[in-house]
């Protein structure tokens, strides 16, 4: 509850990448928070709704084979726990090329849900950046 008061609803924003010479990478960034424990499976669906609408709004000239290279960007959103949100950040699926950038307001949540989720069939460690 906290959260939400201090975060706001969640919220979704796309810009496309451009580098030079490499195809374009669509960054969603997520605003807001995610409620806590099983009142958080309305925020899921939102977001659900929310990442598919940017996805889909992306140019399909700037997909490779049809799928999206994509940033999931959390640095503004907070999460603290609810297993429902592995399905928001594993929306990409682990065999696209995404990556996930997360704030200090997600951090700890995150990391303890993908080591819980993913310690299988990720080939590789979270990498922190100071």
């Amino acid at each position: 509850m906290f959260d939400r008061l201090l975060h706001g609803m969640p919220k979704a924003e796309s810009e496309c990448l451009q580098f030079p010479e490499k195809q374009p990478v669509l960054r969603i960034a997520l605003h807001g928070s995610y409620a806590s424990g099983a009142a958080g499976k309305a925020d899921k669906r939102s977001l659900d709704r929310l990442v598919t609408q940017e996805v889909e709004a992306f140019p399909s000239e700037n997909k490779i084979d049809g799928e999206t290279r994509a940033v999931l960007d959390l640095t503004d959103y907070a999460y603290s726990w609810g297993d429902d949100f592995v399905d928001v950040i594993d929306f990409f699926g682990l065999t696209r090329k995404y990556a996930l950038v997360v704030g200090l307001c997600c951090r700890r949540g995150i990391s303890t849900l993908i080591k819980r989720r993913f310690r299988h069939s990720c080939g590789r460690e979270l990498t922190t950046l100071n």
